[in-house]
């Protein structure tokens, strides 16, 4: 006894439109499946390159932090009272906004009068 025997014409067709359907879906999974093999391979190729390039970078900001230490330590040592000014302008920096932060009350008056 057969499965389609006992039902009409339009039930075989329906249920041969479903499989054709299916079967569409199915093969576009499947090209879908590929396409996001071929995305993952290249979403990790550029990691692997954004991995390598972040050891040059931080090699490249070594280099540039150590000659700049060099740089600044030279500098103190040519001119010593220019470090010690700057060190005086930074300290007096710190102090005025501590102070500020404070005592707000004088900071609105002296910002009122501007």
């Amino acid at each position: 006894m057969s499965w389609f025997g006992n039902h009409s014409s339009s039930t075989q067709t329906d249920v041969e439109a479903e499989l054709t359907r299916l079967r569409r879906a199915l093969e576009e999974l499947s090209r879908e499946h590929l396409r996001g093999q071929h995305g993952l391979s290249g979403l990790r190729s550029r990691a692997e390159t954004l991995w390598h390039d972040r050891d040059w970078h931080a090699r490249d900001l070594l280099d540039s932090t150590r000659a700049a230490g060099r740089a600044a330590q030279d500098c103190a040592r040519q001119h010593p009272l220019a470090g010690v000014a700057l060190l005086l302008g930074i300290g007096a920096a710190i102090g005025c906004y501590a102070y500020c932060r404070r005592h707000p009350e004088h900071y609105s008056n002296w910002r009122r009068n501007i």
